[in-house]
């Protein structure tokens, strides 16, 4: 009774955790601004088949995200916390059917452990938080592949249905990786053992017009009422992205090896044995073996960012799911100093904050030049330390004492409450987010008052003032709508200041230094009215 009693504490602790600085956080930029703001304009607007930034064309992503996010301002209006409510539910979704798959692959001790590992990495927390198409593809693809092993290694065809529709919705989320990377593993895995009966699954494969049917519709109806589409989607956004450096994201080979480790932090000293362990030969028995498959998908994911040219932290998080219930399998299995390593980096990274905090002279350097309220920044750092140190020490002797499970249920809960209280204390960052110009000019706005974003785009600026600004010179991701539609954007400051001067109410946000470069010509009456960090609002009345 009690051990059900304490486990029953640790789950709604976990939950309450989840969903507890959703809607405390500003939207920071560009991601969550840029994200936010589509599904707000779509559900202004109405119109659900073409995404629009800032008023123009965006056809950098599919719409899933933007019609969850769209739907919840719907339902509980346009905020902070319902803009992040699909990335936080779709998380969560994943972490569930890792427990599902795990116990009925492994059985009921390694679905549970697997939940716990999932719910507990911090990349998989961080993404679940943000309002971001990472995540939703990430739980998408990890779901359909964990429902796959399960359909294949128990035979199955009832899964076949789930599998397709998630991959289905996974394309909708983010294009071809949902078509790529599991066909990738799938052929990966039948050469490697011999199964190639993969291939000949009429009854799986005639499912796949299951997925045809949620992804084509869309594809066509925004093809129709935009011709660029296709070639900017399809060539630019895949083909580009993944070869060239377009859009200045390149780093190293090994990048991802350090994000997957540092994103599973507390089980990094599990992650060796988990990838290094003996498999049975599946090829000489015949029978599905969803170790290997699992492992097989996450090497995939992983070697295929690895040798993209574009490279974010966020694209790794499809290996998560099932690299959780390798895992969570391989906890129970390993020697327990395994366990105790990752307890002891959670220790180490604390101290290193804490180093990073409290010496002068890295402080200064690091972290206090861009803080706004470093009252706030101390408290809240100081709880994030006191979270990992804590949290790794009990969770460590735990594991000691013998207690594994209970060992990592508490690094569980330590990382979700460590990266939670690591988020609010991000908050002290004034460049993070342009909330503050946002409701400031929200405050200012008049029925004739025009709004400009000068030298760059703020993306969340329209979501916080309610109005759409018109972009001076910067184009960023919107190059493609400012070529389709010429006439929303100004294409140089010559012809931004005639307009700056014409009679009317006017508001322009800019950085500093461009507001430095302008104000010898923008005239007497354009004052600053308001300031957050390095970038300024300006009046003309």
């Amino acid at each position: 009774m009690k051990s059900r009693v304490l486990w029953f504490s640790l789950i709604v602790i976990a939950i309450l955790l989840w969903f507890a600085t959703l809607s405390i956080r500003p939207l920071y930029e560009p991601d969550e601004g840029r994200y936010a703001e589509v599904a707000r304009e779509m559900f202004v607007s109405g119109d659900w088949a073409t995404p629009r930034l800032n008023g123009v064309k965006f056809f950098d992503k599919p719409p899933l995200q933007y019609w969850a996010t769209a739907a919840a301002f719907a339902v509980f209006g346009v905020s902070e916390w319902s803009a992040r409510l699909w990335s936080s539910l779709i998380g969560a979704s994943a972490i569930l059917v890792a427990g599902w798959s795990a116990t009925a692959l492994f059985g009921r001790r390694v679905g549970l452990t697997s939940t716990l590992v999932l719910a507990g990495s911090p990349l998989w927390i961080l993404g679940s938080n943000l309002t971001t198409t990472d995540i939703g593809v990430a739980a998408l693809l990890g779901n359909a592949i964990l429902v796959y092993a399960v359909a294949a290694r128990n035979a199955d065809r009832r899964l076949y249905p789930l599998v397709w529709g998630l991959l289905g919705l996974a394309f909708l989320a983010k294009g071809l990786i949902a078509i790529v990377l599991p066909a990738a593993t799938i052929v990966v895995y039948a050469v490697l053992t011999r199964q190639f009966g993969l291939f000949r699954r009429r009854d799986f494969w005639i499912w796949g017009l299951f997925a045809c049917v949620l992804a084509l519709p869309w594809i066509v109806t925004v093809s129709v009422r935009n011709p660029e589409f296709l070639n900017y989607f399809f060539v630019h956004e895949h083909l580009a992205r993944f070869t060239s450096s377009v859009h200045a994201r390149n780093k190293p080979a090994w990048f991802f090896a350090a994000v997957l480790v540092a994103g599973m932090l507390p089980w990094a000293g599990v992650i060796p044995a988990t990838v290094w362990q003996r498999y049975r030969p599946a090829r000489r028995s015949g029978t599905f073996d969803p170790r290997l498959f699992l492992l097989v998908w996450t090497l995939i994911v992983l070697v295929f960012f690895s040798v993209s040219r574009s490279k974010l932290p966020l694209y790794i998080l499809p290996a998560f799911p099932p690299l959780a219930v390798l895992v969570g399998d391989a906890i129970l299995r390993v020697r327990t100093r395994w366990v105790v390593v990752g307890c002891s980096l959670m220790v180490i990274l604390g101290i290193l904050i804490a180093g990073l905090q409290w010496i002068p002279e890295l402080s200064d350097k690091v972290l206090r030049r861009g803080i706004s309220d470093l009252r706030h920044f101390s408290f809240w750092s100081t709880l994030t330390i006191g979270a990992l140190v804590v949290g790794g020490l009990v969770a460590g002797a735990l594991a000691l004492s013998g207690r594994r499970g209970i060992a990592v249920a508490v690094a569980a809960l330590a990382s979700i409450g460590s990266l939670q209280l690591g988020l609010v204390a991000s908050m002290a960052f004034e460049s993070l987010s342009i909330k503050p110009i946002g409701l400031a000019v929200k405050a200012l706005r008049r029925a004739d008052t025009e709004l400009f974003n000068v030298g760059q785009i703020d993306r969340g600026l329209a979501f916080y003032s309610g109005m759409l600004p018109q972009v001076v010179v910067a184009r960023d991701e919107l190059d493609l709508g400012y070529s389709v539609e010429p006439q929303r954007w100004i294409d140089s400051y010559a012809t931004f200041l005639p307009r700056w001067g014409e009679p009317g109410h006017k508001l322009a946000v800019m950085r500093e230094a461009t507001y430095a470069q302008l104000s010898p010509d923008l005239g007497p009456e354009s004052l600053v009215v308001a300031r957050r960090g390095t970038t300024v609002l300006l009046e003309k009345r």
